[in-house]
């Protein structure tokens, strides 16, 4: 009885050492995984936070881009300023030309009438 007693004992002592590894181990692996989690973790707020970036980016673009005009409006409307600037070459010349008559037309009065044509201005 004893010697079963004594082999009972030397195998709840094994199972027992068994238990204790096994359970050593666990705690690694999940210190391991929990290190993994982390990691993890981490480079998920970095790749949220590049991403957060890219669309902030991509919003700025779509922002500057909406400013935009086409080719062909942008086209248009240099047409449209050549198209004013002549208008305004034309009138600076009618105006350089009113000028000139009027100048002429002055100096005619002030020569019929006597008068100096510096007076009349």
């Amino acid at each position: 009885r004893c010697e079963e007693l004594h082999e009972q004992s030397y195998q709840l002592v094994r199972h027992s050492r068994r238990a204790v590894e096994a359970v050593e181990e666990i705690k690694k692996r999940e210190v391991a995984q929990q290190s993994e989690i982390t990691r993890l973790k981490n480079k998920l707020a970095e790749s949220e936070n590049h991403l957060k970036a890219l669309e902030e980016q991509l919003h700025e673009e779509t922002q500057s881009r909406s400013k935009l005009i086409d080719r062909e409006t942008y086209q248009a409307l240099l047409e449209k300023l050549r198209q004013k600037q002549d208008h305004i070459a034309e009138l600076m010349d009618k105006c350089q030309a009113m000028q000139r008559d009027y100048d002429a037309a002055t100096r005619l009065y002030s020569e019929l009438v006597g008068l100096d044509p510096k007076a009349i201005r």
